[in-house]
């Protein structure tokens, strides 16, 4: 066995020479196991070798025996035992999670403030066999999952490292039974409650027994295949997203294309890679996240797609921008407009400049940009102001026969619900001129008989 997980620590390049490696030991049979092999291995590879142990406070008197059990270990073979502990019922209940993934939050938690601490050139060793890799398939095949679910747990993550990735748990029960080595049993794992313990229990005797004995290790195959695939389209996406993508304060913007003129596979890589970049992992989001986010890209549709921990996806006509929440835009304003001049709206940021010119000295109004407006000087009346939209506007686009909803407007031009505060209204009197940046008003166009125009630029719409 020890020469097959040298096999794997050497293939998956786990260790270098003067690493430090910190072993995660529940007290469990596949944690006791990792010890004793890593402490064989120390030497022959060259690496410092410390233990860590986390008691969550889940099962009282257990738990309490098993951080003893597991500083005796430590102990007995002179190694530094990292530890740490953490009430997590309690923050299962504040957090709304529930335990098995409160546990893990906290236990990620105290990992990464080991790795922090040790600096580089260290590993976190953590025991999962391959049963646990054919239970994790089967887990997340049967809750939904893409290909990247399926790739289940990697024997390398970063700092993280599994050793046993590749070793039968009967192989790990062997291993220390004919070496009178002791472990600490959780019997929380026998209960069949917990989907995984059903799946272990239940499901994968069954598979064995009726379908296919060598069940374990044709999931373990089908995880490495799909691994490898993710794999290669992650290293594709990433360079994609590096050459496209837009860093703005709040998060990570990529034009619509992006999305478009990719394989749809490629397409939610890139997006997965977006998130990656802003959260620094993708452990809560979700197959349905990335499925609604992308599609609405790829097919014209604009939206907010909620995802994990108060980030959200707005995605318009520019394409997906990644984000924390928006708060509600409850802006109201109601300003005159300076003409000519510059009127600056302090709720939104933006600004719009106004300035009259000769229609003779300037034929630029027949190819205005969107966030530029040629008004008939004449047909304008006073007061001019500029507003937000209110429910019930009403305007006569350009070219148009009749009257039109603004609301039908800002969805025409796939303009988000939660941005349409920030574009300007511009009234003449008691009609709409210019809603900007998307339509002039039929009623003030430039026509043969216009002299002056008032031209306007908004700028500032982000």
């Amino acid at each position: 066995m020890i020469e097959k997980i040298l096999k794997t620590i050497s293939m998956c390049r786990m260790i270098s020479p003067g690493d430090t490696v910190i072993a995660a030991v529940s007290g469990g049979p596949d944690s006791i196991c990792l010890l004793e092999i890593l402490e064989k291995l120390r030497k022959k590879l060259n690496f410092d070798l410390e233990a860590a142990h986390f008691e969550h406070g889940i099962r009282g008197q257990d738990s309490l025996l098993d951080a003893a059990f597991v500083s005796k270990t430590a102990a007995e073979k002179g190694l530094k035992l990292n530890e740490a502990f953490a009430d997590v019922p309690e923050s299962a209940g504040h957090g709304k999670m529930s335990l098995e993934e409160a546990a893990r939050e906290h236990r990620y938690e105290f990992f990464e403030k080991l790795a922090a601490k040790h600096g580089d050139g260290v590993k976190i060793a953590l025991g999962h066999n391959s049963d646990d890799q054919a239970e994790t398939v089967l887990m997340r095949l049967l809750r939904g999952s893409g290909m990247r679910g399926l790739a289940a747990i990697p024997p390398v993550r970063g700092h993280y490292i599994r050793p046993l990735i590749e070793i039968r748990r009967l192989e790990i029960i062997q291993y220390l039974e004919s070496r009178d080595i002791a472990w600490r049993e959780d019997e929380t794992n026998a209960a069949t409650d917990a989907l995984r313990n059903h799946i272990r229990h239940i499901l994968l005797p069954l598979l064995v027994k009726e379908y296919n004995p060598n069940i374990v290790e044709t999931l373990g195959r089908t995880s490495d295949a799909c691994r490898a695939t993710v794999d290669y389209i992650d290293k594709i996406a990433s360079d994609i997203r590096e050459k496209n993508s837009v860093r703005k304060p709040n998060g990570l913007f990529a034009p619509r294309n992006v999305f478009e003129n990719n394989h749809p596979a490629v397409a939610a890589a890139v997006f997965e890679s977006m998130y990656i970049a802003l959260t620094g992992g993708l452990r809560k989001l979700r197959f349905q996240h990335r499925l609604d986010t992308v599609n609405a890209a790829r097919e014209g549709r604009s939206g907010i797609y909620t995802l994990p921990d108060g980030w959200i996806a707005a995605v318009d006509s520019g394409g997906v921008f990644i984000t924390t929440k928006p708060p509600e835009m409850n802006i109201e304003y109601d300003i005159p407009l300076v003409v000519p001049g510059k009127t600056y709206i302090e709720p939104t940021g933006v600004e719009i400049d106004a300035e009259v010119v000769d229609r003779a000295n300037n034929e630029k109004w027949a190819n205005a940009h969107p966030t530029e407006a040629y008004l008939d000087m004449d047909a304008l009346r006073t007061p001019i102001i500029v507003r937000n939209s209110a429910p019930g506007d009403r305007m006569r686009p350009l070219g148009g026969s009749g009257s039109k909803k603004l609301q039908d407007i800002f969805t025409d031009a796939k303009a988000p619900r939660w941005k349409r505060p920030v574009y300007p209204v511009i009234v003449s009197g008691d009609d709409i001129a210019w809603v900007a940046p998307f339509s002039v008003s039929e009623l003030f166009k430039v026509t043969e008989k216009t002299e002056k125009l008032l031209h306007f630029t908004v700028s500032g719409i982000k």
